[in-house]
């Protein structure tokens, strides 16, 4: 690939790569791969390896170096940022990457923060699974311009921060703006819990400051993710017992407790909690649709169909809302979920035109929906009237996204109607079926 050239009105803007690493075999290819277009040096910061992390590292022409893990991150990320030479710094960890057009953006974007006078630029981080689909996405900042007066505090879930204490610059693109983190895949976040580090980590630290609600977050984190729901779901509490009765509105760390004491009193049916820990969290958080989308689906799990529309019509209306702050980004990366139990939540509720308003709107993003499909029938098939006139009206209507002449669509639009009881609709697709389409449908289903 082509070297991408960071010249700027006659001044060439030099980025610098490092990363942090310790066994990383398996993602540290790629992690000098993505960007090497338009980095100046990469530089990868080894904490005392045993794989091949260094050996590839090497091969692939970074320049490494060697730190000795003292059980604080921000002092491993403070020396990595010393050895940069470039005008701008890329901290990305191994399990991080942006994706080519992304990449590409970067030389311009960080031309406009340095010639604006910023430090930083704000960026979204997505948080994929096994399968590479969204689990949810938050703001982070890892392309920053190397000057001596930015570093990291905290030893563990470190900040960028100014020495003199005042506020960092920043440049905000997450419109235009984001990178890839692998690190919570089921595989990869199981080794990361095994190794103890961040537990050990966080222990330590509120054995020195026993009253930091962060802290208590990141232990709360921490358990949840090891299946130690109870111990997580105190751990959360003793955080927003703590937490000052102004909580500043940017606090994702906040937030994200929040959050997860929701998910968790859903999860353990503990309806009595339910309520005062939503409201504590919609007071300290008005904007947030992510508190409204678990309460909604909660709701909705449980048959609850009213509320469950109430939450989640709430959850969209604040998805859409032009607002300052980042919200919803673990309700955004579920939207297909909320449209589904939104039309379902309509249709048991007798709003039908309002059942069929939302499987249109799943349909229209995705055609192959079977829950999509099976509203618009369930819909159709309690009206009044002609039986096998309301059956030919809903397949004129699904004819909108659907087209029997296509195998995936008519074996979507079987399944459907099976799934629904709909003996009509069964009976008009073995009519309006062509017959090569049937014969592959026999093949598909042999």
């Amino acid at each position: 690939m082509k070297k991408h050239a960071n010249h700027y009105h006659g001044k060439k803007l030099r980025i610098s790569q490092v990363m942090i690493t310790k066994n990383e075999e398996a993602n540290i290819e790629r992690a000098l791969s993505w960007g090497k277009s338009i980095f100046d040096e990469q530089i990868v910061v080894d904490t005392g390896s045993t794989d091949r992390t260094v050996e590839i590292a090497k091969r692939l022409g970074a320049r490494v170096v060697y730190f000795a893990w003292i059980n604080d991150f921000s002092a491993a990320k403070n020396y990595a940022l010393e050895q940069a030479t470039g005008d701008w710094i890329c901290i990305l960890d191994a399990d991080e990457y942006f994706t080519e057009d992304q990449t590409q953006r970067i030389p311009e974007l960080i031309r406009m923060a340095d010639e604006s006078g910023n430090e930083v630029l704000e960026t979204y981080v997505v948080n994929l699974n096994d399968q590479n689909g969204i689990i949810n996405k938050h703001l982070a900042l890892r392309i920053i311009k190397n000057e001596k007066r930015l570093h990291y505090e905290g030893a563990i879930h470190e900040q960028l921060v100014r020495t003199d204490g005042s506020s960092v610059n920043v440049f905000c693109m997450i419109e235009k703006l984001c990178f890839m983190h692998t690190g919570y895949a089921e595989k990869t976040y199981k080794k990361k819990r095994d190794s103890n580090r961040n537990y050990l980590l966080i222990k330590s630290r509120l054995e020195e400051n026993p009253d930091d609600p962060n802290m208590w977050g990141y232990l709360g984190d921490d358990l949840y993710a090891r299946d130690e729901v109870e111990e997580a779901e105190a751990a959360y509490k003793k955080a927003i017992e703590l937490y000052p009765e102004d909580i500043p509105q940017h606090s994702q760390r906040a937030k994200w407790t929040f959050t997860s004491i929701l998910r968790i009193l859903c999860d353990l049916s503990k309806e009595s909690e339910l309520c005062p820990y939503y409201h504590a969290a919609k007071n300290a958080f008005p904007w947030e649709a992510d508190f409204d989308f678990i309460l909604g689906r909660y709701c909705f799990l449980r048959s609850n169909y009213e509320q469950a529309v109430d939450y989640l019509t709430t959850c969209i209306d604040l998805l859409e809302a032009d607002k300052q702050f980042d919200s919803g980004n673990y309700a955004a990366a579920n939207l297909s979920s909320i449209y589904e139990a939104l039309a379902f939540s309509y249709y048991y509720t007798e709003d039908s035109k309002a059942a069929i308003r939302y499987a249109s709107i799943i349909l229209n993003a995705n055609h192959e929906s079977i829950p999509g499909i099976s509203v618009f029938m369930m819909c159709f098939k309690k009206l009044d009237g002609d039986r096998d006139e309301n059956a030919a009206y809903c397949l004129q209507a699904l004819g909108k996204f659907e087209d029997l002449n296509y195998l995936e669509d008519a074996v979507h639009m079987s399944l459907a109607a099976k799934r629904t009881a709909y003996a009509e609709m069964q009976t008009l697709l073995e009519q309006k079926i062509p017959e090569s389409v049937k014969e592959e449908m026999r093949q598909f289903r042999s």
